[in-house]
């Protein structure tokens, strides 16, 4: 296992034991045997591999939500069953990891989780693509509503970072993907 690898899957399983606030550079340095510097060479700060192990837990499945999507016969379900991979993967990290990924992304000016079409298509421009071409295929087919795509995007991704942020604050104990539907269908619905 390189150093890299071995960093992060040691954090991660400390993070999750011991809780992120508890777990230091240091603990996790100790943890694999190796100094400081081989830490700060390989991640820039405790929270890189936060951001790290979300990317790998949500791009882990992405092939197969894909390839689920096109069996999905409407825009609208196909839409909904996209954002609700983002929100498995997000409340998969449980309320701990999450809490302390929003803080990350608010503290990194939304870097994991954007509201806005212009960050959005930065921060990941293949989602970005996909969402626009399934929301033309539900407005032509009558399934979403013919509305402005970037406008509908910011609305739910504003609701869908207050939710996850509400949901890991509450230690999990509110149905973020019942919510989540709601709004979305109260968005997109046709």
């Amino acid at each position: 296992m390189e150093i890299k690898e071995q960093l992060l899957t040691t954090a991660i399983d400390l993070f999750k034991k011991d809780g992120y606030q508890n777990v230091t550079v240091q603990s996790i340095c100790d943890a694999c045997h190796v100094t400081k510097g081989s830490f700060y060479y390989h991640y820039r700060y405790k929270e890189s591999l936060l951001m790290d192990y979300y990317h790998i837990v949500a791009g882990e499945e992405m092939t197969d939500v894909l390839t689920e999507m096109l069996r999905i016969p409407d825009g609208f379900h196909k839409l909904w069953r996209l954002f609700r991979f983002y929100i498995d993967s997000s409340t998969r990290l449980g309320a701990d990891l999450l809490k302390n990924l929003m803080k990350v992304n608010l503290d990194n000016n939304g870097i994991i989780y954007p509201t806005y079409k212009e960050e959005i298509e930065k921060v990941d421009p293949n989602f970005f693509k996909v969402y626009h071409s399934i929301v033309l295929e539900g407005q032509e087919s009558g399934s979403i509503k013919k509305s402005d795509a970037d406008e509908m995007l910011t609305l739910y991704m504003s609701v869908f970072v207050g939710a996850l942020s509400s949901w890991s604050a509450t230690g999990g104990y509110t149905d973020v993907e019942g919510l989540l539907f709601q709004v979305f269908t109260l968005i997109y619905k046709a």
